[in-house]
């Protein structure tokens, strides 16, 4: 049995009724609830999986992401991996409301976060000094004791913090909360959490590790990005971040090579990610082996070699043949169809339809690499040449491809084959 990636999601709904937001909810399996040993681990899990394994668009459909936290990652650089504007992070009940964490608080408010206190049972002394540093108090409903709902919500509400039901699992609680003033409510009487499975997709420790230490030695641009070819999850990550960012530019930006995805996110906010990586799945860690990334890493330096021999003048599309290359393969360890992966990313129309299509300059190229896999040279050369190349460059395609695939024995084809 395939291993697979759980994740869970639950809507939040305001005072009409519509979904504004969606807790993300840690899952280890198909049940509905989690044991959580790790509070740290456990939210960077979240996050890994929300970013690059499902997508943000998916998991938060344009809405607001609610996120539980412990102290520990809310004190960490970790946290800056996230978008502010979209996400609400959440403090555990159990944990200690320190000045020390008020003034964290505050700071990540002023990036752009909203804060919120988890799980408040009662307007304790503890909780009313902490207010100052929130935006939203989650009431857990069965535990407000019914007597005194007015008065909490009223000391609440005077406070000027917005409050959240949460936990509402029958009508009468909605019905009980809407009067009360409540303005947002999350519960099973709305919908239970939502969940979302995926293939596990191994991370590749090397790798991970290596292109930190780059980064932590200020390596050049140029290295990082070689580094980076070496690890197409590491890839695949890098683009999901920059579809997950504060600024619309950049989520509307099409990425057509590994440097722009490194430029547009960011040396820094790729050092947080592989921390992050570190953290959420330390214990899926697999070495740098797989026979599926040998043959994506083999086909996207075929692919970049052949665009430059092919298309010298064009030194842009070199790049984009590479990632096209990267990508064309990556789907299949999520058990997903390419259609559905690539639209995922923010990859430009060029890379999608080569992909999805197999049209234009590198749909062709990826046809090319694909016949050289199966051994259909006579295939590939005809290929070539509907791409403009003549006979000869057309055959040199085969000394290159033994050249990248050390198990390639090169055989060209004759006139007559």
């Amino acid at each position: 049995m395939e291993n697979k990636t759980f994740l869970a999601r639950q809507p939040i709904m305001d005072r009409s009724g519509a979904v504004v937001a969606h807790e993300l909810l840690f899952r280890e399996s198909d049940v509905e609830a989690s044991t959580i040993q790790d509070g740290l681990t456990c939210t960077a899990a979240i996050i890994e999986r929300a970013v690059s394994v499902f997508g943000t668009r998916l998991m938060l459909s344009g809405s607001d992401g609610f996120l539980k936290c412990n102290s520990e990652f809310l004190l960490s650089d970790l946290v800056n991996v996230l978008p502010a504007s979209q996400f609400v992070l959440g403090i555990l009940r159990d944990e200690a409301l320190t000045p020390e964490l008020g003034a964290r608080c505050d700071a990540l408010r002023q990036k752009g976060f909203r804060i919120a206190l988890d799980d408040v049972r009662a307007y304790t002394p503890e909780v009313s000094a902490f207010l100052a540093h929130v935006d939203i108090v989650k009431l857990s409903w069965p535990h407000i004791v019914p007597n005194e709902v007015d008065l909490t919500l009223d000391r609440f509400k005077r406070s000027g913090r917005r409050v959240l039901a949460e936990k509402i699992d029958r009508r009468e609680d909605h019905a009980a909360a809407l009067e009360a003033g409540c303005d947002l409510f999350q519960g099973s009487y709305f919908s239970k959490p939502e969940m979302f499975v995926a293939n596990s997709v191994p991370s590749y420790f090397t790798s991970v590790l290596s292109v930190l230490d780059l980064i932590n030695k200020e390596a050049p641009d140029v290295e990082v990005e070689r580094k980076l070819k070496d690890a197409p999850e590491l890839v695949v990550n890098l683009l999901h971040l920059a579809d997950c960012s504060d600024r619309q530019q950049v989520r509307n930006s099409r990425i057509s090579s590994v440097k722009q995805a490194l430029v547009t996110v960011g040396r820094r906010r790729l050092m947080r990610w592989c921390c992050i990586l570190l953290y959420g799945v330390r214990d899926a860690f697999a070495c740098d082996s797989d026979p599926l990334i040998q043959m994506v890493e083999q086909r996207a330096r075929f692919m970049e070699s052949a665009a430059e021999q092919l298309m010298p003048e064009q030194i842009e599309i070199h790049q984009t043949a590479y990632l096209t290359g990267m990508l064309s393969l990556i789907h299949v360890p999520r058990g997903l169809d390419a259609r559905t992966f690539i639209e995922r990313l923010p990859v430009s129309d060029l890379i999608r339809d080569a992909i999805v299509e197999r049209v234009g300059s590198l749909g062709s190229l990826l046809w090319v690499a694909e016949f050289l896999e199966v051994g259909n040279y006579t295939a590939a050369l005809q290929q070539a040449q509907e791409l403009g190349a003549n006979y000869l460059t057309a055959l040199s395609l085969l000394s290159l491809w033994s050249g990248i695939a050390p198990s390639f024995e090169a055989k060209p084809p004759t006139l007559f084959d």
